[in-house]
This record gives C-alpha cells, structure tokens and sequence, in this order.
C-alpha cells in the first residue's frame, strides 16, 4: 500500500510540474506579447526639397527587336559569297527577277573542268569506235571506253 501511495505521489508531482511548466511558458509568451505590444514604432524619415521647374529631354534609349509586317528572307541556295545584291529595301520586286549575285568562281572552274573532261571523252569514244571498226580493239574495250 505505501509503494502504491508513493507511486500515485510521484504520478502527482510529474504531472504537476509538466503542468507549471506549460503554464510558465503560456506566461512567458503573453508578457512577450504585451511588451511587443506597448512599444510604438518609430516615425518614419522623410526627406524635404525645394520644387523647381527643370527641361526634360524627350528621347528614350532602348534595346528591342524589330519584325516588318510583310517581309522575306533572302537565301542564296548555293554556298559562297554574296557579289551583288539588286534590289533595295521596300522596293517591290517581280516573279524571276534577280535578286542576288554570288562569285561563282570556284564553280565556274569546276564547270570548264567537267566539260575539258567530256570533250577527252568524246575524243576517246570516237577514237575506240574507229579502231573497233578496224578491228584493233576489242568490243569490250570499246564498250568500256563507252560506259566512262
């Protein structure tokens, strides 16, 4: 029996002291809140400056893009360097007319090459048709000579 009254004693007093505790702490808290409560803030700085007319520029700076309402994009279809360019901006321009010219240099030479190497070809065949009908060369190198 006493280890059960002093069991229900040290049950008490714990819960006694979680209670004194809880309400110390809801104390603290309110007497925080009045303080915060009673202290004014402080006035707000202000500045003072006498008001005078003054001229303003009319111009402002910006960074933008801009997009015509009608517009096209001009691309070569071959790559290399642009040589001329006949037209000016919001000129109006016809079907199939040009509008730009590129170096075509490196193309043009390409072309004289192909066309130096058709003309040996044709030289060859010829020459391989001749002797074919002399019977020097056989049919399957003239046809070779042919298929180049």
């Amino acid at each position: 029996m006493i280890r059960f009254l002093t069991r229900a004693l040290l049950v008490v007093l714990v819960v006694g002291l979680c209670a004194g505790a809880i309400i110390a702490l809801k104390q603290k808290k309110a007497a925080e809140l009045a303080a915060m409560s009673e202290r004014s803030m402080p006035p707000a700085a202000v500045s003072v400056a006498t008001v005078s007319a003054d001229a303003w520029r009319q111009s402002l700076f910006a960074v933008g893009t801009l997009a015509a309402d009608q517009g096209i994009d001009v691309t070569a279809p071959l790559p290399g360097t642009v040589v001329d360019i006949s037209f000016e901006s919001g000129q109006v321009v016809k079907r199939g007319q040009v509008l730009l010219s590129q170096d075509v240099g490196i193309q043009m030479a390409e072309l004289e090459g192909l066309e130096a190497a058709l003309d040996l070809r044709e030289v060859q065949y010829e020459r391989a048709k001749r002797l074919l009908a002399e019977r020097q060369v056989s049919q399957s190198d003239a046809a070779s000579i042919r298929a180049k």
